[in-house]
């Protein structure tokens, strides 16, 4: 609930809660985008051409005015109708929430039910209304610890027993104290969670996780089990997966008839993409679908690829944003602090940038330490925690337990009742398929923004940025070692490999890659700037520069030879002990697929 809620703001969370909750269909995609988009753009065009047109120099500060007071305008009209969609869905949670504990017509000798649902809501207006603000801080929940509440035992398990659910009163539970647990502490408290005891709040992004986990308290199974945008219930496309591979049919073209409508609607998205998006794609989808198709369905892959191109993007980039924002202050501290100690406070600004260029070039080491944070930080140690986060904000019937899937069968049973049980391997295998296809959608993103964003304009710059970053699949190789972890955490139950322990070996091997070509990126620098001044065209000097060039290549390329032969040790080592543990089943089950 927490990834989903920060993904795209909370979008797409809000719009399957409205779903389950109030039983409608938000406007498609291309409607909004019409709405929220399309029609600013447009008026603001329109503004804009009657500008050129009736605008005089008298008049030409009155036009822009009005163009900026009426985008203004039209932004905050947005929000507010966004805001009071998300109200009606904590209302309708709110009211089945007291539906639930108190019945629908309560009794009036109970002291808490003596109001009615609307008047419970009315109670909570305030809260509501706060919850889903645009952006402002929202009062802590108090945390009772009803151990220390006076009196009996018997009292207080009666009074925890009255609040239980109340708005405001959350039991408090053992946290689990892991890599990623220690890190939203972090954040959390710099969010003036513990200064002023309040929460930020953005587009109600925290109120919408609240909310979901209330859901998956007051619905059903079944109902839970649905699509993300299209809404469509696990039961009327998983049988047909589960028809496939228990009948070992590998035909593609069976596979693709069996995808989901949100899997069919991604495709077609992807299909009218960019030509070097649809190339790349296509060889992974091609590689993959070449593997084998029971360990991971067709439509789950699209699902996790498509989760990585768009989602796993869109996170990275913001924290990466947010964390390099600090080094870079950092660093400026720094070098302010090294200039005025070199030329005072009252110099000249010549006199200051002559200093500052200096210091970079005799402090290389200092900066090295920005270098290691920058590679080891902000580039392997978020986009590694954003992978991760794109595999397990998808929900899909592949990797879930068979025992809790509700299927439209002639028995009403689970999967289970349709399909004999997976082997640990076949599993295994599948959270090993869904990472590195999250990876690859990632890399391919990222790609495209290196290649059409950050590359010099031409094409051979832009197809030389491809191949080089194509030569080197960083990001499904670190995936691949990722899942190691999480399949000895979730496969083979072993409850010492948390999130820290799983992602620390990829973080490594993604830190030590990217610190490699930063520090040499800032030698390289350092190097031109000192020789700046004298001649540089000599033969001997661009033997230099190609050998410099060489290097990280060489480097990388062993570092990439290295992860592989420890992706493949242990990989081997944990299908070993998978096949031990499926033996070890065989005999109490007799419907195990090996």
């Amino acid at each position: 609930s927490n990834c989903c809620a920060l993904a795209c703001c909370g979008l797409l969370l809000s719009d399957r809660n409205a779903h389950l909750m109030l039983e409608e269909v938000r406007p498609s995609w291309w409607k909004r985008f019409c709405c929220n988009i399309g029609m600013p753009v447009a008026v603001l065009l329109i503004l804009n051409v009657l500008q050129t047109f009736l605008a005089t120099d008298d008049t030409m500060h009155v036009w822009r005015v009005a163009t900026w007071l009426t985008l203004f305008i039209m932004i905050v009209v947005l929000l507010l109708r966004a805001r009071f969609e998300r109200m009606e869905v904590r209302r309708a949670v709110m009211k089945k929430m007291f539906e639930k504990k108190h019945g629908v017509n309560p009794d009036q000798s109970d002291i808490v039910a003596t109001a009615t649902p609307d008047a419970y809501l009315q109670l909570h207006s305030h809260d509501t209304r706060i919850a889903h603000a645009t952006c402002c801080c929202f009062p802590k929940d108090v945390i009772y610890n009803y151990s220390t509440i006076p009196g009996t035992e018997e009292q207080r398990l009666q009074q925890e027993e009255e609040t239980e659910g109340e708005v405001g009163l959350v039991q408090q539970a053992a946290p689990k104290r892991d890599l990623c647990s220690c890190l939203w502490n972090t954040l959390r408290a710099l969010c003036c969670g513990v200064c002023c005891s309040c929460w930020v709040q953005c587009c109600g992004m925290c109120a919408i996780g609240q909310e979901d986990r209330e859901i998956e308290k007051l619905l059903d199974k079944k109902q839970l089990q649905v699509d993300y945008i299209t809404f469509q219930p696990y039961s009327e496309y998983y049988p047909q997966i589960l028809a496939l591979r228990n009948a070992g049919d590998n035909r593609l073209s069976h596979h693709w008839r069996a995808l989901s409508l949100l899997s069919y609607n991604l495709v077609k998205i992807l299909a009218m993409c960019l030509a070097a998006l649809m190339l790349v794609a296509s060889a992974f989808m091609a590689l993959s679908l070449a593997m084998e198709k029971f360990d991971l369905s067709t439509d789950a892959l699209v699902k996790y690829f498509a989760s990585g191109f768009c989602l796993c993007t869109f996170i990275a980039m913001v924290y990466e944003l947010l964390v390099s924002s600090v080094f870079k202050l950092l660093s400026d501290i720094v070098v302010v602090v090294g200039v005025v100690q070199d030329v005072g406070a009252a110099g000249s600004p010549e006199e200051v940038e002559e200093a500052a260029s200096e210091f970079s070039k005799t402090h290389v080491g200092i900066f090295s330490i920005f270098v290691f944070l920058n590679a080891f930080v902000v580039a392997a140690l978020v986009e590694e925690l954003s992978k991760y986060f794109g595999y397990f904000m998808v929900e899909t019937p592949d990797l879930m337990d068979p025992d809790e899937i509700v299927l439209e069968s002639s028995s009403g049973g689970s999967a289970t009742d349709e399909s004999p049980k997976r082997s640990l391997v076949s599993q295994g295998a599948g959270v090993t398929v869904a990472m590195v296809a999250v990876a690859a959608g990632f890399a391919c993103s990222e790609n495209l923004l290196y290649v059409f964003v950050y590359t010099p304009p031409g094409l051979t710059n832009e197809i030389a940025t491809l191949v080089a970053r194509s030569m080197f699949p960083i990001h499904p190789l670190c995936a691949a070692i990722q899942s190691i972890g999480i399949v000895r955490r979730d496969v083979e139950k072993n409850p010492k490999w948390q999130l820290g322990r799983s992602i620390f070996p990829a973080v490594l091997l993604h830190g030590a890659f990217d610190f490699v070509l930063m520090l040499l990126s800032l030698f390289e620098s350092s190097r031109k700037a000192s020789s700046s001044g004298g001649e540089v065209t000599d033969d001997a000097t661009i033997q230099e520069m190609d050998q410099a060039d060489l290097l990280p290549l060489i480097i990388n390329l062993s570092l990439v030879v290295v992860g592989v032969m420890y992706y493949c040790c242990e990989g081997q080592g944990q299908r070993k002990r998978l096949r031990e543990m499926d033996q070890g089943q065989q005999g109490g089950d007799a419907n195990l697929v090996v």
